[in-house]
């Protein structure tokens, strides 16, 4: 805060409040990405967004109002939004033997881990839900609570199987447990080969599949090996 009243040079401000300069109203998520109003200092627009989450919004909103500031058309930054791609590892979407498999294995930290949650309860499943979690590195002296958290995050969420990945992970697979998960649900990987072997027979058509963690845990790896057992068929 005391930097901000320091600060300057020009505040552009964006977000959903109705204070924001750049802002946007009445969202709509689903699974195929979120439908709102776009407002770009000026009169509301609606936009479609491919970009899944609430968290994509924000960080379309940013970009956005970078680019009301750099002098690009506001009419050239609403036609973009529904051309916009994510890059590789970056809820990636594959079909392989009529499952789902979401690559989402960029990177992981807490705020992340949620937003990714969020935006795999929204998508339509007709079959099993599973999680494959994976160690979010970086935290310090707050892993094991933070993993721990999380895991419980899970618990609540009631997916099928929950399937963590390393050794922090431990402490998330404890924290699933502790908190109401069953037995049968957990499993407990040292390494990528045995998240592999643990999914292996798990899987099959209309369910979906969400594989993330921190980027040194190379969980993009264990996604492209699970989608070519199971039949590789990107969406």
């Amino acid at each position: 805060a005391r930097l901000g009243r320091r600060f300057s040079g020009e505040a552009v401000t964006f977000g959903l409040s109705p204070w924001a300069a750049v802002r946007a109203e009445r969202i709509e998520l689903s699974a195929r990405g979120a439908a709102f109003d776009l407002v770009l200092e000026d009169s509301p627009r609606r936009v479609r967004s491919p970009l899944p989450g609430l968290h994509n919004v924000y960080n379309l909103l940013a970009a956005a109002a970078l680019a009301v500031r750099l002098g690009v058309p506001r009419s050239a930054i609403r036609r973009a939004v529904p051309r916009l791609r994510l890059p590789p590892m970056r809820w990636e979407t594959f079909r392989a033997g009529g499952a789902l498999i979401v690559n989402d294995a960029y990177n992981a930290n807490p705020a992340s881990m949620r937003a990714a949650l969020a935006a795999f309860r929204a998508l339509p499943v007709s079959g099993k839900r599973i999680v494959v979690s994976g160690d979010m590195n970086e935290l310090g002296p707050f892993a094991p609570r933070e993993h721990r958290r999380w895991g419980a995050e899970l618990a609540e969420a009631a997916f099928d199987r929950l399937v963590f990945v390393g050794e922090l992970s431990r402490d998330a697979a404890e924290g699933a447990l502790r908190a109401g998960a069953g037995r049968g649900a957990v499993v407990r990987c040292p390494d990528r080969s045995a998240a592999l072997a643990a999914l292996a027979g798990a899987v099959g058509a209309g369910d979906a599949v969400l594989i993330k963690g921190s980027r040194i845990m190379s969980l993009d790896e264990l996604a492209e090996r699970l989608v070519e057992r199971l039949g590789r068929k990107r969406r």
